[in-house]
């Protein structure tokens, strides 16, 4: 629940108070309309994220400063955000070599194998499943 710094109206209390929406504009002592204000929580400086673990770089990273000063280290390495330039070029190509690889076995592209694969899979099913006794 938030936490609200409360001036009662009527009796003139002010403190903290955390409480829920449905009683956060009455005083907690005399139930009369209050002014109330949420108060932002206050951090304690730097706080650290989870240790990161990179697939791309096959490496995991406790802080920040760790994996700024091993990119530093490794100026020849680089990771590939999800939309870059990069990203699309990747994408694009691993999507030409699937087409090619399928286009060996007798496909159109990948969309044409994926069709035919659940279709397959479907007939298999049909044939596996035991008969339904009425």
């Amino acid at each position: 629940m938030p936490l609200y710094d409360i001036q009662c109206l009527d009796c003139g209390l002010i403190e903290d108070v955390i409480c829920s929406s449905k009683e956060r504009n009455t005083c907690p002592e005399c139930l009369k309309p209050a002014k109330m204000k949420p108060i932002m929580p206050r951090s304690a400086g730097i706080i650290w994220a989870n240790a990161e673990q990179s697939n791309q770089l096959g490496r995991t990273f406790h802080t920040n400063k760790e994996k700024r000063d091993w990119l530093k280290a490794h100026p020849n390495v680089s990771e590939i955000t999800t939309g870059s330039t990069e990203d699309r070029h990747m994408r694009a190509n691993l999507q030409d070599r699937a087409d090619k690889t399928v286009q060996k076995k007798g496909f159109k592209d990948m969309t044409h194998w994926n069709v035919e694969a659940k279709k397959h899979k479907a007939s298999t099913e049909n044939l596996t499943k035991p008969p339904i006794n009425k």
